[in-house]
């Protein structure tokens, strides 16, 4: 009996479990992917409502983005609630949680320390039910952000016209004057990180957060891999990497995260939650890696070590070397710009290019990219 079970040839692998709740969200989407009554943005607002999606109220950014308004009017509109918000810090909840969470922290500390940590014990009056159902500072500038970064995955990434239109709105919110502190500003309430620096709208604070949180929903994790979210995932990331190119802000580690996860990463390491294709994959990641290139790429080669590198100009690197094993790996600083990289980035591109599993638009993406690169190389 052994001997028969050790010759027995393994059961066929069944058919793969998904949970009822996965399945119904999949067969949900695919009604809204064949629906032919609804236009790709509004496939897209529809599958951002089924997956929970980051997103925030887009009302005020259509109206400008449809020029019902000006830049100036959108921003005003956006701003002035949360203006109202900081200067009074929430209406007075923020000085009275920060103070809660000091007299905690105080007893953790020498009376000195305590003192100079989280300044004297202070009796501020607890907010009424009316004040404390009021939106707070944090959680409108989460709205405010997600709402941008959601309607920049309805533009598509090759209309420069809207796209710069979205960046003009966050440069006007970016030149507003920062508001006030509130007139009473405490240690404790300077520790808060919405309070933190002054600098509201100047350090466009809670836009890097959020676009975290965005890059969540990207093909593979909370989103799929659909037509329509591979092309929200493909303009965010456009928009993001405009948003760098024009000094607006600086997401070029992003950028460099793109190139990697395409161009330096094992196969399919990006398919961690919703599986697809190897060729659909590596269609929307060669996608989004030559898209930094070419509307970031000048800004990130200005980004190169100007002085002597730490990995030699002169490295040489097979093209099938892989994370660990490239030089350059897990290294910060200069060393993520180096020029054996850019070389090594080039040739992945060129690599592509030829790769037949592609589309003819992706390899022509790869292709331009590559050629980018090969302008910036020849300047050395």
């Amino acid at each position: 009996m052994a001997e028969d079970l050790l010759t027995m040839s393994p059961p066929s692998p069944g058919p793969e479990y998904v949970p009822p709740r996965i399945k119904q969200e999949e067969e949900d989407i695919e009604r809204i992917v064949q629906d032919d009554t609804l236009d790709e943005p509004a496939k897209i607002d529809a599958i951002a409502k089924r997956r929970n999606w980051f997103i925030g109220d887009t009302s005020v950014i259509d109206a400008f983005l449809a020029g019902d308004i000006d830049a100036a009017t959108a921003a005003d509109t956006l701003a002035k609630p949360i203006d109202a918000s900081y200067s009074s810090a929430d209406y007075g909840k923020a000085l009275y949680e920060a103070e809660r969470v000091a007299r905690t922290q105080r007893g953790y500390h020498s009376a000195e320390k305590a003192l100079k940590m989280w300044g004297p014990e202070e009796d501020i009056p607890k907010p009424s039910p009316e004040t404390s159902s009021l939106p707070t500072t944090e959680g409108q500038l989460w709205a405010l952000w997600y709402g941008i970064l959601h309607a920049s995955k309805r533009i598509p990434w090759t209309d420069t016209v809207q796209q710069a239109k979205l960046i003009n709105l966050v440069r006007t919110l970016k030149a507003r004057p920062n508001p006030p502190l509130p007139e009473h500003t405490s240690i404790p309430l300077k520790r808060n990180w919405i309070w933190e620096t002054g600098t509201l709208w100047s350090d466009l604070v809670m836009l890097g957060p959020s676009a975290g949180e965005a890059w969540n929903d990207c093909c593979g994790c909370g989103a799929g891999w659909t037509g329509p979210e591979q092309a929200a995932y493909t303009n965010f990331n456009a928009f993001v990497a405009r948003l760098t190119a024009s000094g607006t802000a600086d997401f070029a580690a992003n950028g460099v995260g793109a190139l990697r996860v395409a161009l330096e990463a094992k196969a399919g390491a990006t398919a961690s939650h919703r599986k697809a294709p190897m060729e659909v994959q590596m269609s929307v990641l060669v996608t989004i890696a030559a898209v930094w290139i070419l509307i970031a790429g000048e800004w990130m080669w200005g980004k190169r070590p100007k002085g002597e590198e730490v990995v030699p100009l002169d490295a040489r690197v097979e093209l099938g070397t892989r994370e660990r094993m490239l030089p350059w790996y897990n290294r910060g600083g200069e060393a993520m710009w180096c020029t054996a990289r850019w070389r090594f980035w080039r040739e992945r591109f060129e690599q592509e290019a030829g790769n037949e599993e592609l589309g003819e638009e992706v390899r022509g993406l790869a292709k331009r990219a590559g050629e980018i690169i090969e302008g910036f190389l020849a300047r050395l």
